[in-house]
């Protein structure tokens, strides 16, 4: 069964993804930030019966009045949480090939396309990041990205979880001086970001700096980040390894 999930970062949206999967059921995320009408649109061309959304986007009427069934859910965490244990321990790892995923291209050439991923294609996904960013239980990751990019739920999600590292969520509208003091204060290990957004916090670090004491390594995606922008991070966030990755939804 195909259910949506419409909503930005929260302990809530992973719960719900969690429950999804755990029920061997396939969501269909699409970013919150899309018209309300081409949301609709995208979960009526993928077949999808009901939707579970952020009660705070449930205002639209295109909504109400849809054949699909929206369930909002509310929001009830901060804007930057660590997993629970007990949401944590409801993920499993499944290696099927049933549909697990359905995520939505920018659509920068053309409509959005949506493009399916199996159980088996996330969680080898998953493992083989597992081997280069070799994170354990001493570690702990901040996720910043929005959930609705691959990179995030398997770069990061996914990694987290089957690494046994501590999981810190954040709302993807957070400003960098608050985003740089969470890295700092939850004594983050692991931050993956885009190049934008990596600049964008070495601005604000110039402004006020912390010691990221805890801090070993930015993996950078989403493009590439150029030399003449390494220096300037490095110049700014110091003795830490910075990486560019890739992946492919």
């Amino acid at each position: 069964m195909r259910i949506g999930l419409i909503g930005d970062n929260s302990l809530e949206f992973v719960e719900l993804l969690l429950k999804i999967w755990s029920d061997s059921n396939c969501a269909v995320i699409i970013d919150w930030r899309m018209p309300a009408c081409r949301i609709n649109e995208l979960l009526l061309e993928a077949e999808v019966e009901c939707c579970f959304i952020d009660e705070i986007y449930f205002n639209e009427d295109i909504y109400n009045e849809s054949s699909i069934q929206y369930i909002p859910y509310k929001k009830n965490s901060d804007v930057v949480v660590k997993l629970s244990e007990r949401i944590v321990q409801q993920y499993s790892a499944e290696y099927s090939d049933k549909e697990a995923l359905i995520l939505y291209s920018s659509g920068t050439t053309g409509k959005n396309k949506g493009i399916i991923l199996t159980y088996a294609a996330i969680n080898i996904n998953a493992d083989a990041i597992c081997n280069y960013m070799s994170l354990s239980s001493v570690d702990s990751i901040y996720i910043a990205k929005t959930l609705s990019h691959s990179s995030t739920i398997v770069g990061e999600l996914l990694v987290g979880l089957k690494s046994d590292c501590s999981i810190y969520v954040s709302s993807t509208i957070v400003p960098p001086k608050f985003a740089l003091d969470n890295i700092n204060d939850f004594g983050i290990t692991t931050v993956c970001v885009n190049p934008a957004l990596l600049l964008l916090y070495t601005k604000s670090e110039k402004f006020k700096s912390h010691p990221f004491s805890k801090l070993k390594a930015i993996y950078t995606s989403g493009s590439i980040l150029r030399e003449n922008h390494l220096q300037l991070v490095r110049s700014s966030i110091k003795d830490v390894k910075i990486l560019n990755v890739y992946g492919l939804t």
